[in-house]
């Protein structure tokens, strides 16, 4: 595989993709070792993507909400739109 490939792979897989993430059970240990690293430069997050699908998902979706930093745009959005009903 390439290296763009790993990357498609660890998109959907960071996505959620049920397909994607059961179809790591037929990869070889170096590709499924590729898509972790991939995973980690593009999300900067270690997950191990070794074991049932179950688990991958649940690794997945922990990681997910550690990488998700609050917005500044969302609390200016949430601001603006507390004051616009305040005006009303």
């Amino acid at each position: 595989m390439r290296n763009d490939e790993y990357e498609l792979l660890a998109t959907a897989i960071w996505q959620g993709n049920t397909l994607t993430i059961a179809a790591l059970q037929d990869m070889t240990a170096d590709d499924v070792h590729e898509v972790e690293k991939a995973i980690a430069d593009l999300y900067q997050a270690d997950i191990n993507l070794n074991g049932p699908p179950e688990q991958i998902r649940d690794c997945v979706a922990k990681a997910r909400a550690r990488s998700k930093p609050p917005s500044t745009d969302d609390a200016d959005l949430d601001r603006a739109f507390r004051e616009a009903n305040a005006e009303d």
